[in-house]
């Protein structure tokens, strides 16, 4: 084939009928753009899938592990706050003694939204999690409260393979990188999507050639989840980045403490006397989680966050360290800006999602994400298909329906998952914006014999 004759097969390939010339070096720069995009999707394809299939199954985990403390609880009623659920952990301790007399508690934690403390103990050499429910003042079954059988089972290795394909640290960078990848998979598949799109409007389905109608259908697929898909991808690789900055914060608060003097005992310090102490120097903190001394080198190490209206978004913590036997030496981590930014994509990918039918549109965006992945696979293993009888005639009226698909929904999906994160109430719009993108989608649908 001469060049001519390739010029002509990748213009009529991207756009079904040229109504302008083309010049040739621009043809062949999208040509290398719809190669990169091509095998960044052969690489990326698979581990997207799994990762969007594990996903839509921790959607509806709460659902469907019933009882367990660990997922959150959407509730528009005032709660009670934090300082007066952390005034029950003398209680909380004693009732895991009293139930466990050679229980070692390791650390505390705070569950705000249903009013609990989670306890982490040492127990005839296993560890256990237990909880400490504030408004029937008793200690939770380790049975109801972790354990769920098979399904929670299931979930659990579902969650593995969601955050590192259940291959621990290795699994952890592996996807840190295809998720890196995936993104800018996505943007070029966004970019090729524009051009085609000045010829061949999103929503015109072409049913005369079984490539065309496949290409279409991916990139009108495309169009509707991929800003879905795209946010939930780059927050992965920013909750990586947190994750990693962490990771560094942790080593700057220990290099800290071994750095300065320790104070000279005391006294034994109580986790109730750190409470106090720790409220009345951050008057506009809450205490998230406590570990004691005993497993941390003779410090409490307390992690203290902002108050937020919504309980249930996340909010990034700072270190204050404690001397086990001197309440006098306590040391302040300041945290870095950066990190606290990246902290907000845990909110957008974790927490702005908890009402039935919000969760039910984000499973039908993950679905579409698994749909979009599949049909570029199969445009790519079918691309001989059908080399003649490319063009299509696109009359100009035909332009009039979908060509905005891919703006709009973009625009209200950044909407609906920014909402949320404001106001708990606005979750309603959220999901409201997702039915009119679906709404706007089905009226763009244009199909052509």
């Amino acid at each position: 084939m001469d060049t001519s004759a390739k010029l002509w097969f990748i213009s009529t390939t991207f756009s079904g009928r040229i109504k302008h010339p083309l010049n040739k070096s621009h043809l062949l720069d999208m040509k290398k753009i719809y190669t990169f995009h091509k095998i960044l999707g052969l690489i990326t394809s698979t581990v997207f899938i799994v990762v969007c299939l594990t996903g839509f199954f921790l959607l509806f985990r709460g659902e469907m592990t019933e009882g367990n403390s660990n997922d959150t609880v959407y509730d528009f009623t005032e709660s009670t706050d934090s300082t007066t659920i952390w005034s029950y952990t003398n209680d909380a301790i004693a009732a895991v003694y009293a139930q466990y007399p050679s229980a070692q508690v390791e650390s505390i934690r705070l569950y705000e939204f249903n009013k609990r403390l989670s306890l982490r103990c040492r127990v005839d050499g296993k560890r256990m999690r237990l909880f400490y429910d504030v408004t029937s003042k008793s200690i939770l079954s380790p049975n109801n409260a972790v354990e769920q059988g098979v399904i929670d089972g299931a979930m659990q290795q579902f969650s593995r393979i969601h955050k590192n394909l259940g291959l621990g640290r290795t699994g952890r960078n592996m996807l840190y990188f295809l998720c890196i990848l995936t993104v800018l998979t996505i943007v070029s598949g966004y970019y090729i999507n524009y051009y085609i799109s000045r010829q061949v409007p999103l929503g015109i389905i072409r049913k005369n050639s079984r490539r065309l109608w496949l290409s279409d259908w991916h990139r009108f697929i495309s169009a509707v989840a991929g800003p879905w898909a795209l946010i939930m991808t780059l927050s992965g690789v920013l909750i990586f980045g947190y994750s990693d900055m962490t990771k560094l914060y942790y080593n700057h608060a220990y290099e800290t403490v071994n750095s300065a003097s320790n104070y000279e005992p005391m006294r034994e310090v109580v986790p109730d006397e750190v409470i106090s102490q720790l409220l009345a120097d951050y008057p506009s903190k809450k205490i998230v989680n406590m570990v004691m001394p005993a497993v941390n080198d003779g410090f409490y190490e307390v992690q203290l966050a902002e108050v937020r209206e919504n309980t249930s978004l996340y909010s990034p913590y700072e270190l204050v360290l404690v001397q086990g036997n001197n309440i006098n030496n306590r040391i302040f981590i300041p945290d870095s800006v950066l990190r606290s930014i990246l902290a907000e994509a845990l909110n957008i990918h974790i927490h702005n999602h908890y009402l039935i039918v919000t969760k039910i549109l984000w499973g039908i965006m993950a679905l579409l994400s698994v749909v979009m992945a599949v049909s570029g696979g199969l445009l790519y293993s079918t691309r001989w298909w059908n080399n003649t009888n490319l063009q299509v005639v696109i009359s100009k009226k035909d332009k009039s329906h979908g060509y905005y698909v891919a703006s709009i929904s973009a625009v209200l999906t950044i909407i609906a998952m920014i909402i949320p994160l404001l106001n708990t109430r606005l979750e309603y719009g959220a999901a409201g914006a997702f039915l009119l993108i679906f709404i706007v989608s089905a009226f763009s649908i244009k199909q052509l014999n």
